[in-house]
């Protein structure tokens, strides 16, 4: 990072701005305060002006950049992921920048998972100290509305089940509380209707479970759901997603568990399962179940997810630190 410092060569940072976030003046103070503590620096902003565009500008903006910001939530972080993980499927010889974030999400489950507050000044400091740390990355494959196979790029986790009919409900209402509590009266509205399904879970370390489930989470990072330790058992750098998966459980089950998903303890019923894994697939028995991840509703089942291993070089003081 010595450029910024006043090297011969500028490092070059891209900021990849959610159009529409709540905080913009504390923003422009942030961008303020990032210019000026890094005065030999090239920073560059792009801003968003519609849903996915995140991807695109990412895609473009990874060649060129030596850092790239993700300034959103979840869902802006998982934009950039995939069009820099897209570019280089595109063309494997690149070397994708190194990924920072800025957390202005109502959610930020991600920056929980890694131990990061995603403020300007822990980001400048790891900028100036040029600490970073690489972590595995999700591929999901799922049935999107047309019924034909797609897939995305996740780095916190992909779930399938109750948490995403919980997103997609979230999706349709407006934030009228807090993100924990519009989340926790999402989840239980979800609840009230929403049954367990026909699934059949099958993954390369020995899980081979059918019977009906409320929830299957393949996880790299330990937190989603705003703030819930779901997958207490998640890393992100040993190369292997933690699967937490619900049997049949209701809405009285998961209020009685709400104390152990805050406390980042193993849940106390019965129907929980905790196991590990590179890869999983899931089929479903009777209807489709629907799929999420980062916070991001996609499709349905069938769906498949694999880790892949160091895929993402990003912004951290190291993972140890956060374990």
């Amino acid at each position: 990072m010595s450029a910024a410092c006043g090297a011969r060569n500028p490092v070059k940072l891209t900021l990849i701005l959610k159009g529409n976030i709540t905080r913009r003046g504390h923003f422009e103070k942030s961008l303020a305060t990032l210019r000026n503590a890094l005065p030999g620096a090239y920073i560059s902003l792009l801003e968003t002006r519609r849903a996915g565009q995140a991807v695109e500008l990412a895609a473009r903006a990874c060649v060129e950049s030596d850092y790239l910001i993700a300034v959103g939530g979840d869902g802006t972080v998982n934009e950039v992921v995939n069009g820099c993980l897209r570019a280089q499927e595109q063309s494997p010889a690149i070397t994708l920048p190194a990924l920072g974030i800025l957390a202005y999400g109502s959610a930020n489950d991600l920056a929980r998972s890694l131990g990061l507050r995603g403020e300007v000044g822990e980001l400048i400091h790891l900028l100036l100290s040029q600490s970073t740390a690489r972590i595995d990355a999700g591929r999901l494959y799922y049935t999107d509305a047309d019924g034909t196979q797609a897939q995305r790029y996740f780095l916190n986790a992909a779930d399938i089940g109750v948490g995403a009919r919980t997103v997609e409900y979230l999706n349709r209402r407006p934030r009228l509380l807090g993100s924990n509590l519009h989340y926790l009266r999402s989840v239980l509205s979800t609840l009230a209707t929403y049954r367990p399904q026909e699934v059949h879970a099958v993954s390369d370390h020995g899980l081979d479970w059918c019977g009906k489930s409320l929830a299957v989470v393949a996880a790299n990072g330990r937190y989603l759901g705003s703030g819930l330790c779901v997958a207490p058992g998640a890393r992100l750098d040993d190369g292997l997603l933690a699967i937490t998966l619900v049997g049949e459980a209701d809405a009285a089950d998961f209020l009685r568990n709400l104390g152990y998903l805050r406390r980042g303890e193993l849940l106390n019923h019965p129907a929980a399962h905790y196991h590990h894994a590179a890869r999983l697939e899931i089929e479903h028995g009777g209807q489709p179940v629907p799929v999420e991840v980062d916070g991001e509703f996609l499709g349905h089942t069938p769906a498949c997810v694999e880790v892949i291993p160091a895929a993402v070089e990003i912004l951290h003081p190291g993972l140890e630190a956060s374990a």
